[in-house]
């Protein structure tokens, strides 16, 4: 097919989407790097597994709390400066953690200000990109959270390997360094939306091509605000399988190198689970998001959770390295493959209008099942010196989730319970 002549030979678009791709890439990093430090905290300070996942779970909770706040002001102001913040925040965190001695200090610099970076990026950048894309949208945000399994494919052998070598304190040092430099500097080739720099989404220049490209797909795009959002039982039926979907992928990414050295594995063989299924989940990310192109978000959504599930179960009878390997693979696929697809349907279900505090809203909610699931885990485990049971509890839940993603199927998008699109 010939090149229409008001597209240009390249997109910047595509420069917002590697930029993305990058802060994801050391956010998540660091994030699931949190399971690698785990025994070096226990080991040296003694703490309770409870106690010691805490410390994520605060992370998460002000990854939800503040999410909301993000996504508001970056409808608003933009994601440029709100990304760039949240990568100050999260780098000084973890610089100064080089010098904690105490448990509370953990809580404030990890939990408090490195979550607090997390909440500036995954929200205003899925939005940002929402902007940008309209046909290709799915594509595109699996590439963007393909970002989150590359960070646990990097970051998983390299903190292992500073660990190893120096020590846990120096390696701080080292991922504080790290997020200053990728964070902030991939803060500033952000724009927000196309028509910053006299584009329209796709590539294309003017409106008129922008609809005849997308055969009239492009009603309603408006949206509705987060205000109506919330009076529809859709907006809460998503919210709840985002609940459940964090608790279940983040439960495993948290204990599973504890579990493999439990089991006799030796720390590396258990960082090598989480770049597994980091990588696995960049394939997962990928693959779902250019088949929700054509099959549609919602009607994939259902399979990537109960293979989640059935993983979940295997997991309680994992004892070897190959049984390990096994879960890590395909667990990697479905989690992989169930991230884009929500930000997907939420923008299907309520339009682009509000995305960024409507999803933030469900994120917020979202990322306190991811809080409430690593900390329920380590409990468990302190009482039953055991995983099996945390691992079986949060699998039946994807299961309740699988269960909710199939009536979702049922319900329409929001044009038929908006008021009007400028609600």
């Amino acid at each position: 097919m010939p090149q229409d002549r008001n597209e240009p030979p390249f997109f910047y678009g595509w420069i917002i989407a590697g930029a993305a791709s990058l802060v994801m890439i050391v956010c998540f990093g660091v994030q699931y790097s949190f399971g690698i430090f785990f025994k070096s905290f226990i080991g040296e300070f003694g703490w309770t597994r409870a106690a010691t996942s805490g410390i994520f779970s605060l992370y998460m909770i002000m990854r939800a709390a503040f999410s909301i706040v993000m996504g508001y002001f970056s409808d608003r102001g933009g994601p440029r400066w709100i990304v760039a913040m949240g990568g100050f925040s999260m780098g000084l965190g973890l610089l100064l953690m080089s010098r904690a001695d105490a448990i509370w200090q953990l809580y404030i610099l990890l939990g408090g200000m490195g979550g607090l970076g997390a909440a500036s990026f995954y929200v205003p950048l899925a939005s940002t990109l929402s902007n940008w894309f309209k046909k290709k949208r799915g594509l595109v945000l699996g590439i963007f959270t393909a970002g989150v399994g590359m960070g646990a494919v990097i970051f998983s052998p390299l903190v292992e390997f500073l660990i190893s070598t120096y020590n846990w304190r120096t390696s701080y040092l080292i991922l504080g360094m790290i997020t200053w430099g990728i964070i902030i500097g991939s803060a500033f080739l952000l724009r927000q939306t196309p028509e910053e720099m006299g584009l329209q989404p796709n590539g294309l220049k003017t409106k008129s091509d922008l609809q005849q490209e997308l055969s009239g797909e492009e009603k309603n795009e408006k949206g509705i605000s987060l205000r109506r959002a919330i009076l529809s039982a859709t907006f809460w039926l998503i919210l709840t399988i985002e609940v459940i979907n964090y608790m279940s992928t983040i439960t495993p990414m948290v204990h599973i190198v504890a579990y493999a050295t439990d089991c006799g594995m030796s720390p590396m063989i258990g960082a090598s689970q989480l770049a597994v299924i980091g990588g696995f989940s960049i394939l997962g990310r990928v693959v779902a998001g250019a088949i929700s192109d054509r099959v549609g978000a919602k009607n994939l959504l259902p399979i990537t959770l109960i293979a989640e599930a059935v993983m979940l179960f295997f997991l309680t009878q994992s004892k070897n390295v190959t049984m390990f390997y096994i879960f890590s693979i395909i667990f990697g696929i479905a989690y992989g493959g169930s991230v884009p697809l929500v930000p997907v349907i939420t923008a299907e279900y309520f339009g682009l209008g509000s995305l960024g505090a409507i999803f933030g809203a469900i994120s917020f909610v979202g990322v306190l099942g991811g809080a409430l699931g690593p900390f329920m885990a380590g409990y468990i485990y302190d009482v039953t010196a055991r995983y099996s049971i945390a691992f079986l509890t949060v699998g039946i839940l994807s299961i309740i989730a699988t269960l909710l993603s199939l009536y979702l199927r049922r319900l329409k998008p929001y044009p038929t319970f908006a008021i009007s699109s400028n609600t």
